[in-house]
């Protein structure tokens, strides 16, 4: 079916803005990545932290935001200064920064298979820009349009003029949920929609993955998947996610955000209730700057 070369060219216009935006959000998922990669260099140092403050535990005072100790590793003077969270007891530290090593080593098998999947994608859509340059009959775009949406780059109810997304095409089984990397490699789950929410609560979450929303609010479900280990997650991943929840929800222009914090294992769907509506307790609350990652 012939359509005039004006509404052609519109539609591959449309089409070039979908595949610059899938473009640009696989960019900046590996430049986030890339934070996580070089995260990973530091699993010697949080071991040789832990390892320094087991054997001086009886010098790390109770409550310390960091402390001064005699480097094991070093020469005879030398020292580390090591950061310590001071609700934590000196023993606590100390398997912190154990279990905050391990994280990062397991991380990075996980890590590189990431980086080459958005390194492929990256390649595709570059591939699929360049073709869509040279496309001169409508069986050309229509066939290109198909392969967009075989690959999960908009969806096809849309119409050409659907969204980019920044998901794999299948993944949580359709459902609308974002995936963001936060410093360290850590994975943050953003859903969508309140199908989304009820699907990654009642799904894709395990009991010890980290949960935050707006406090006494509407808005984004947000998990944080911990290996189930959520005492590695450094709060500067916590605050990354609880910012993410506060962009997600209609406080979004506010300038500091009341976001909950806990573990999914502490949050339920009460029989009956529409999806995305849950209760919670053992929460903590952090006031943050709404901040998409």
């Amino acid at each position: 079916v012939a359509i005039p070369r004006a509404e052609m060219e519109q539609q591959k216009r449309t089409l070039q803005g979908i595949l610059q935006r899938v473009l640009q959000a696989r960019r900046s998922a590996l430049q986030q990545l890339e934070q996580g990669v070089q995260e990973r260099t530091k699993a010697d140092q949080y071991r040789r932290w832990g390892e320094t403050l087991l054997a001086f535990l009886s010098q790390v005072p109770r409550g310390a935001e960091k402390v001064t100790l005699p480097d094991l590793y070093g020469t005879d003077e030398s020292t580390l200064t090591i950061p310590l969270d001071p609700t934590l007891s000196p023993q606590q530290n100390a398997e912190r920064y154990f279990a905050r090593a391990r994280h990062v080593e397991q991380n990075a098998e996980r890590l590189e298979a990431m980086r080459h999947r958005l390194q492929t994608e990256e390649i595709l859509v570059q591939d699929a820009l360049r073709r869509l340059e040279s496309v001169r009959e409508l069986s050309e775009l229509t066939a290109l349009r198909e392969e967009m949406a075989a690959r999960g780059w908009f969806n096809p109810t849309a119409g050409v003029s659907g969204e980019a997304t920044p998901r794999p095409q299948g993944e949580f089984e359709g459902k609308r949920i974002r995936v963001h990397i936060a410093p360290g490699g850590w994975q943050v789950l953003v859903g969508e929609n309140a199908e989304a929410n009820d699907y990654l609560v009642t799904r894709v979450a395990q009991p010890n993955d980290w949960w935050l929303h707006v406090r006494a609010g509407t808005g984004a479900h947000v998990v944080i998947r911990t290996n189930n280990n959520p005492q590695a997650v450094p709060r500067q991943v916590i605050e990354f996610a609880a910012q993410l929840a506060a962009a997600n929800s209609p406080q979004r222009h506010s300038s500091i955000v009341p976001v909950d914090v806990t573990l999914r294992k502490y949050v339920r769907r009460p029989r009956g209730a529409q999806p995305g509506f849950v209760t919670y307790t053992h929460e903590k609350t952090l006031h943050v700057s709404p901040q998409e990652g």
